[in-house]
């Protein structure tokens, strides 16, 4: 067990968990900003300490187990409430790989409601992999912290429970998108997943990064799968809501049931 970190940008950390989740932890302002928790069993916080005193904002992308493992360590804590039945179950997790035993959970009654902005920070809605998933914007270093709203490089989950529809994800990729070209998002930005390493797992092209353009891909593939173009699915053995297909269009990866179609 234990901790892996690294410094991004000058005001910007990766802290890798055991498991591999990418936490991102932005200084700014006097304060610290902590993007997700991951589901380490150790301490979380003495890991931040060795690298700010500042107080810090813990920010979710979403509510499933591995992103919110060590939330009762921090006072502040904010996340879409969309996503808040889905923090109660994943505090009882018992599935696979993920158990909640040993994590820190927050009271589910003292999460906070997200906000739009945190100093310069831009919070965009962005459901699909879970109702309330989000993204996060950072001009200052022009990076965009995705979550798994849209993969970490070798494809979006929507084959879980409390999935949307593939029509409400591409609602959801189509405002994104339309939010980031307004805050001057192009694909010189660099864009941050939720899991580190995962676009050299890509079975579209190795290494798959995050770009702007692969959401647009993803748009794309959402069009073809409710359109019902000629698209190969290949059945996976993946965490399930059903039975699960991988299928890809350009850039984008997709774990799916053909129920959400």
């Amino acid at each position: 067990m234990g901790y892996k970190t690294e410094k991004l940008y000058e005001d910007t950390y990766l802290i890798r968990d055991d498991a591999d989740e990418a936490l991102y932890l932005i200084e700014r302002n006097h304060k610290a900003y902590l993007i997700d928790t991951g589901m380490d069993h150790d301490s979380l916080q003495e890991e931040i300490k060795k690298i700010t005193n500042l107080p810090v904002t813990v920010l979710l992308t979403h509510a499933h187990i591995d992103h919110i493992g060590r939330t009762g360590e921090f006072n502040d804590v904010f996340m879409d409430l969309k996503d808040l039945e889905i923090y109660k179950k994943h505090m009882h997790m018992n599935e696979g790989n993920f158990h909640s035993d040993g994590l820190c959970f927050k009271d589910p009654a003292e999460i906070k409601p997200i906000k739009d902005t945190y100093d310069d920070l831009q919070i965009i809605p962005l459901q699909g992999h879970t109702p309330g998933s989000i993204i996060i914007v950072d001009p200052q270093n022009k990076a965009v912290y995705t979550g798994d709203a849209i993969g970490s490089g070798c494809g979006v989950w929507m084959q879980i429970a409390h999935a949307l529809t593939i029509a409400e994800y591409k609602e959801g990729l189509e405002t994104a998108v339309k939010k980031l070209e307004e805050l001057g998002v192009d694909n010189s930005w660099k864009f941050h997943g939720g899991h580190y390493g995962q676009e050299n797992y890509s079975q579209v092209q190795r290494p798959n990064p995050l770009t702007l353009q692969l959401i647009k891909d993803m748009i794309e593939l959402c069009d073809r799968l409710l359109h019902h173009e000629k698209q190969e699915f290949t059945e996976v053995n993946f965490i399930s809501d059903g039975i699960p297909y991988y299928t890809s269009w350009k850039t984008a990866e997709m774990i799916l049931t053909k129920e959400r179609i």
